[in-house]
Protein backbone atom coordinates (compact mmCIF):
# COMPACT_ATOMS: atom_id res chain seq x y z
CA UNK A 1 0.00 0.00 0.00
CA UNK A 2 1.81 2.81 -1.36
CA UNK A 3 1.61 6.70 -1.07
CA UNK A 4 -0.20 8.95 -3.51
CA UNK A 5 1.64 11.65 -5.69
CA UNK A 6 1.09 14.98 -4.11
CA UNK A 7 0.62 18.68 -6.08
CA UNK A 8 -0.50 22.32 -4.74
CA UNK A 9 -3.45 23.60 -5.78
CA UNK A 10 -3.61 26.54 -2.98
CA UNK A 11 -3.57 30.03 -3.81
CA UNK A 12 -0.18 32.15 -5.06
CA UNK A 13 1.23 34.00 -2.32
CA UNK A 14 4.63 35.05 -0.92
CA UNK A 15 6.95 31.65 -0.13
CA UNK A 16 5.84 31.24 4.00
CA UNK A 17 3.76 34.16 4.05
CA UNK A 18 0.22 32.14 5.18
CA UNK A 19 2.41 29.67 6.37
CA UNK A 20 3.70 31.52 8.85
CA UNK A 21 1.05 33.15 9.90
CA UNK A 22 -1.31 30.32 10.32
CA UNK A 23 -3.49 30.26 13.46
CA UNK A 24 -4.68 27.49 15.49
CA UNK A 25 -6.24 29.38 18.33
CA UNK A 26 -9.63 29.80 17.86
CA UNK A 27 -11.35 26.83 15.59
CA UNK A 28 -14.81 26.22 16.70
CA UNK A 29 -13.89 22.61 16.90
CA UNK A 30 -14.44 19.87 20.10
CA UNK A 31 -10.84 18.85 21.49
CA UNK A 32 -8.82 20.87 19.12
CA UNK A 33 -8.62 24.50 18.79
CA UNK A 34 -7.48 26.21 15.38
CA UNK A 35 -8.38 29.28 13.04
CA UNK A 36 -8.16 30.03 9.57
CA UNK A 37 -7.22 33.66 8.92
CA UNK A 38 -9.59 36.01 7.74
CA UNK A 39 -7.62 36.46 4.37
CA UNK A 40 -8.17 32.31 3.75
CA UNK A 41 -12.11 32.83 4.46
CA UNK A 42 -12.53 35.55 2.25
CA UNK A 43 -10.61 33.89 -0.43
CA UNK A 44 -11.80 30.38 -0.50
CA UNK A 45 -13.62 27.96 1.26
CA UNK A 46 -10.91 25.45 2.20
CA UNK A 47 -10.90 26.73 5.36
CA UNK A 48 -14.57 26.11 6.03
CA UNK A 49 -14.36 22.76 4.40
CA UNK A 50 -11.38 21.80 6.27
CA UNK A 51 -13.13 22.70 9.45
CA UNK A 52 -16.50 20.74 8.33
CA UNK A 53 -13.81 18.33 8.12
CA UNK A 54 -11.98 18.33 11.28
CA UNK A 55 -15.29 18.14 13.23
CA UNK A 56 -16.18 15.21 11.42
CA UNK A 57 -12.79 13.24 12.00
CA UNK A 58 -12.96 14.22 15.67
CA UNK A 59 -16.37 12.39 16.04
CA UNK A 60 -15.23 9.42 14.74
CA UNK A 61 -12.18 9.02 16.75
CA UNK A 62 -12.37 7.45 19.94
CA UNK A 63 -11.74 9.29 23.25
CA UNK A 64 -7.96 9.55 23.68
CA UNK A 65 -7.12 10.85 19.87
CA UNK A 66 -7.23 13.91 18.06
CA UNK A 67 -7.20 14.76 14.68
CA UNK A 68 -7.17 17.58 12.31
CA UNK A 69 -7.10 18.82 8.85
CA UNK A 70 -6.30 22.24 7.18
CA UNK A 71 -5.76 23.70 3.67
CA UNK A 72 -2.16 23.06 1.98
CA UNK A 73 -0.77 26.72 1.13
CA UNK A 74 2.32 27.91 -0.66
CA UNK A 75 4.90 28.44 1.38
CA UNK A 76 4.25 25.69 3.65
CA UNK A 77 7.26 23.54 2.79
CA UNK A 78 8.93 26.72 4.85
CA UNK A 79 7.70 25.03 8.02
CA UNK A 80 9.65 21.43 7.73
CA UNK A 81 12.50 21.52 10.36
CA UNK A 82 15.84 19.87 9.27
CA UNK A 83 15.36 17.24 10.64
CA UNK A 84 12.11 16.71 8.74
CA UNK A 85 13.74 17.24 5.59
CA UNK A 86 15.96 14.19 6.03
CA UNK A 87 14.65 12.34 3.04
CA UNK A 88 13.11 15.22 1.23
CA UNK A 89 16.39 16.25 -0.39
CA UNK A 90 15.16 15.28 -4.02
CA UNK A 91 11.00 15.66 -3.40
CA UNK A 92 9.38 18.02 -5.90
CA UNK A 93 8.49 21.15 -3.81
CA UNK A 94 4.81 19.75 -3.71
CA UNK A 95 5.56 16.97 -1.80
CA UNK A 96 7.59 19.13 0.82
CA UNK A 97 4.74 21.78 0.83
CA UNK A 98 2.13 19.01 1.67
CA UNK A 99 4.82 17.68 4.60
CA UNK A 100 5.47 20.87 5.91
CA UNK A 101 1.37 21.43 6.41
CA UNK A 102 1.05 17.93 7.66
CA UNK A 103 3.58 17.81 10.51
CA UNK A 104 2.32 21.92 11.09
CA UNK A 105 -0.89 19.66 11.94
CA UNK A 106 0.39 17.06 13.70
CA UNK A 107 2.82 19.07 15.83
CA UNK A 108 -0.34 21.15 16.72
CA UNK A 109 -1.95 18.51 18.02
CA UNK A 110 0.72 16.87 20.17
CA UNK A 111 0.45 20.35 22.32
CA UNK A 112 -3.28 19.52 22.78
CA UNK A 113 -2.32 16.21 23.83
CA UNK A 114 -0.18 18.14 26.21
CA UNK A 115 2.97 16.94 24.97
CA UNK A 116 5.66 19.14 23.68
CA UNK A 117 7.75 18.45 20.36
CA UNK A 118 9.46 20.88 17.85
CA UNK A 119 9.99 18.60 14.98
CA UNK A 120 8.55 14.75 13.70
CA UNK A 121 11.45 13.11 11.79
CA UNK A 122 11.06 10.16 9.44
CA UNK A 123 12.66 6.55 9.70
CA UNK A 124 14.16 5.96 6.29
CA UNK A 125 11.34 3.34 5.62
CA UNK A 126 9.42 6.90 5.73
CA UNK A 127 7.20 6.54 8.99
CA UNK A 128 7.04 9.59 11.43
CA UNK A 129 8.90 9.60 14.66
CA UNK A 130 6.67 10.50 17.14
CA UNK A 131 7.58 11.97 20.63
CA UNK A 132 7.25 9.87 23.41
CA UNK A 133 3.81 8.86 24.62
CA UNK A 134 2.23 9.66 21.35
CA UNK A 135 1.25 7.50 18.30
CA UNK A 136 -0.10 9.44 15.20
CA UNK A 137 -0.51 9.09 11.13
CA UNK A 138 -0.09 12.10 8.45
CA UNK A 139 -1.76 12.56 5.50
CA UNK A 140 -2.39 14.86 2.73
CA UNK A 141 -3.99 14.83 -0.90
CA UNK A 142 -3.53 17.71 -3.14
CA UNK A 143 -5.47 19.87 -0.91
CA UNK A 144 -5.54 19.44 2.44
CA UNK A 145 -2.88 17.78 4.91
CA UNK A 146 -4.49 15.76 7.78
CA UNK A 147 -3.17 14.01 10.89
CA UNK A 148 -4.96 12.00 13.87
CA UNK A 149 -2.67 11.56 17.32
CA UNK A 150 -3.36 9.72 20.43
CA UNK A 151 -1.83 8.49 24.01
CA UNK A 152 0.10 5.03 23.55
CA UNK A 153 -0.51 4.14 26.99
CA UNK A 154 -4.68 4.06 25.09
CA UNK A 155 -3.78 3.02 22.03
CA UNK A 156 -1.08 1.16 19.72
CA UNK A 157 -1.78 2.94 16.64
CA UNK A 158 -3.69 5.00 15.15
CA UNK A 159 -3.83 5.65 11.25
CA UNK A 160 -5.74 8.85 8.94
CA UNK A 161 -6.13 9.08 5.23
CA UNK A 162 -7.59 11.56 2.68
CA UNK A 163 -8.63 10.56 -0.88
CA UNK A 164 -10.41 12.24 -3.65
CA UNK A 165 -14.35 11.00 -4.28
CA UNK A 166 -13.75 9.76 -7.39
CA UNK A 167 -14.31 6.30 -8.12
CA UNK A 168 -10.89 4.18 -8.69
CA UNK A 169 -9.06 3.40 -12.22
CA UNK A 170 -10.72 0.30 -14.02
CA UNK A 171 -9.34 -3.00 -13.15
CA UNK A 172 -7.78 -1.57 -9.81
CA UNK A 173 -11.26 -2.09 -6.98
CA UNK A 174 -10.65 -6.15 -7.85
CA UNK A 175 -6.60 -5.60 -6.63
CA UNK A 176 -8.08 -3.72 -3.59
CA UNK A 177 -11.16 -5.52 -2.08
CA UNK A 178 -12.60 -9.15 -2.68
CA UNK A 179 -15.66 -9.61 -4.39
CA UNK A 180 -17.75 -9.49 -0.80
CA UNK A 181 -16.48 -6.54 0.58
CA UNK A 182 -16.63 -4.31 -3.01
CA UNK A 183 -20.26 -5.51 -2.62
CA UNK A 184 -20.95 -4.39 1.09
CA UNK A 185 -18.66 -0.99 0.53
CA UNK A 186 -20.54 -0.29 -2.68
CA UNK A 187 -24.16 -0.23 -0.67
CA UNK A 188 -23.06 2.61 1.16
CA UNK A 189 -20.11 3.91 -0.58
CA UNK A 190 -17.59 3.61 -3.39
CA UNK A 191 -14.42 1.36 -4.13
CA UNK A 192 -12.45 4.41 -3.28
CA UNK A 193 -13.51 4.25 0.38
CA UNK A 194 -12.30 0.49 0.82
CA UNK A 195 -9.17 1.55 -0.60
CA UNK A 196 -8.65 4.93 2.14
CA UNK A 197 -10.10 2.46 4.89
CA UNK A 198 -7.55 0.14 4.00
CA UNK A 199 -4.13 2.76 4.09
CA UNK A 200 -5.48 4.21 7.41
CA UNK A 201 -5.40 0.42 8.51
CA UNK A 202 -2.21 -0.04 7.00
CA UNK A 203 -0.84 3.37 8.89
CA UNK A 204 -2.45 2.25 11.86
CA UNK A 205 -0.56 -0.89 11.98
CA UNK A 206 2.58 -0.91 10.61
CA UNK A 207 4.38 1.34 12.92
CA UNK A 208 3.71 -0.89 15.71
CA UNK A 209 3.60 -4.46 13.84
CA UNK A 210 6.20 -4.07 11.27
CA UNK A 211 4.38 -6.28 8.48
CA UNK A 212 3.53 -5.07 5.20
CA UNK A 213 0.54 -5.90 4.34
CA UNK A 214 -1.35 -6.04 0.67
CA UNK A 215 -4.65 -4.90 0.11
CA UNK A 216 -5.98 -8.48 -0.03
CA UNK A 217 -4.54 -9.09 3.61
CA UNK A 218 -6.71 -6.83 5.18
CA UNK A 219 -10.54 -8.00 5.61
CA UNK A 220 -12.70 -5.00 5.86
CA UNK A 221 -16.46 -5.20 7.46
CA UNK A 222 -18.64 -3.11 7.30
CA UNK A 223 -21.14 -4.10 9.88
CA UNK A 224 -18.79 -3.88 12.60
CA UNK A 225 -16.58 -1.19 11.14
CA UNK A 226 -13.46 -3.37 11.71
CA UNK A 227 -10.64 -5.10 9.87
CA UNK A 228 -8.86 -8.16 10.29
CA UNK A 229 -4.71 -8.42 9.56
CA UNK A 230 -4.05 -11.76 7.98
CA UNK A 231 -2.34 -12.29 11.16
CA UNK A 232 -5.41 -11.60 13.28
CA UNK A 233 -4.80 -8.32 14.21
CA UNK A 234 -8.47 -5.99 14.85
CA UNK A 235 -8.36 -2.63 13.98
CA UNK A 236 -11.51 -0.06 14.50
CA UNK A 237 -12.21 2.24 11.49
CA UNK A 238 -14.03 5.00 10.82
CA UNK A 239 -14.91 6.40 6.96
CA UNK A 240 -16.84 10.16 5.79
CA UNK A 241 -18.03 10.77 2.60
CA UNK A 242 -18.58 13.78 1.29
CA UNK A 243 -16.81 16.30 -1.05
CA UNK A 244 -13.86 13.68 0.03
CA UNK A 245 -13.19 10.87 1.93
CA UNK A 246 -11.47 10.61 5.44
CA UNK A 247 -10.85 7.28 6.78
CA UNK A 248 -9.37 6.60 9.99
CA UNK A 249 -8.14 3.42 12.02
CA UNK A 250 -7.27 2.70 15.53
CA UNK A 251 -5.62 -0.33 17.54
CA UNK A 252 -6.11 -0.55 21.08
CA UNK A 253 -3.73 -2.22 23.23
CA UNK A 254 -3.46 -5.59 22.39
CA UNK A 255 -0.06 -7.70 21.48
CA UNK A 256 0.16 -9.05 18.18
CA UNK A 257 -1.56 -12.27 18.10
CA UNK A 258 0.43 -14.51 15.92
CA UNK A 259 3.57 -12.43 15.92
CA UNK A 260 5.21 -12.72 12.18
CA UNK A 261 8.88 -11.52 11.18
CA UNK A 262 8.67 -7.76 11.11
CA UNK A 263 10.12 -5.95 7.82
CA UNK A 264 11.94 -2.71 7.32
CA UNK A 265 9.67 -1.61 4.23
CA UNK A 266 10.76 1.25 2.43
CA UNK A 267 8.58 3.60 0.62
CA UNK A 268 6.32 3.26 3.49
CA UNK A 269 3.34 5.95 3.77
CA UNK A 270 2.90 8.09 6.80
Amino acid sequence: MGSQQQSNRGRQLSPGSEARDFDWSAMEVPSVRAAWPASARRLDDRGREAATLTRVVNGMLPNGSLGALRPIFEGDETLLQASELIGLERSVIGVRRASGAGREVARTLCQQLGVHVTDIPRLPNRVPVWPPGVVGSIAHDPTFAAAVVAHADQFNGVGIDIEPTEPLPAGVARLVGSRNELRAVNLRWTDTTLFSIKEAVFKAVFPTDGIFLEFSDVMVDTSSHTAATRYGRTVYWRAHVSSRIVAVAWICGEPIPNALPRLSLEGASE
